[in-house]
């Protein structure tokens, strides 16, 4: 079947049969499922299989426990779209018992400084970033990151080359001032 026949034809099940499926059948389809992109190309799938009703009601509680700490509020209070932000590196160290953490605090132009976390590692080492101008997205919700508070994102562009994975910070000329509006 063509792709285009096939995005034709497709159909939404509402109604299901109450017999069990044989289980080749759902490893096909997970495998299927793992063939499909991810929002940033650089996730794996995860993929939970409930086949008893054991296992659908533990699953049925342990949402609904999640569903009654979420705070939907903090993210649908969230300011879109995202601002981008130069900030100014001034300095960073690796977070100690993380092999890919660095912790950098930087400014952004508000006149506070801002830590944000991230994991480039592999890639920088800190010194190798002090004074640098990079690109960040800085009205995230702070996420805690080996019990420190990450407050933004920095950008950075993935590649291959020679068969190796590189990871570059975008960064822009050191004389734009810290705090600058990117559009």
């Amino acid at each position: 079947m063509e792709l285009y026949e096939a995005i034709e034809k497709r159909r939404t099940t509402r109604q299901f049969l109450d017999k069990e499926v044989d289980f080749e059948a759902i490893k096909r389809i997970l495998k299927a499922g793992t063939k499909a992109p991810t929002w940033d190309h650089n996730r794996r799938w995860e993929f939970i299989v409930l086949r008893t009703d054991e296992e659908k009601e533990y699953a049925f509680d342990y949402a609904k426990k999640l569903a009654d700490k979420f705070n939907a509020d903090r993210y649908l209070n969230m300011p879109r779209p995202y601002p981008i932000t130069l900030g100014q590196k001034m300095y960073g160290y690796a977070v100690p018992k993380s092999k890919k953490l660095l912790k950098f605090t930087l400014d952004d132009g508000t006149g506070t400084n801002r830590t944000i976390l991230s994991g480039i590692h592999a890639f920088y080492e800190p010194e190798q970033l002090i004074g640098k101008t990079c690109i960040a997205i800085t009205n995230l919700p702070s996420r805690p990151m080996m019990g420190i508070d990450s407050c933004g994102m920095l950008l950075s562009a993935i590649h291959e080359e020679d068969g190796e994975e590189k990871l570059h910070l975008l960064m822009v000329d050191p004389h734009i001032p810290a705090g600058a509006k990117l559009y």
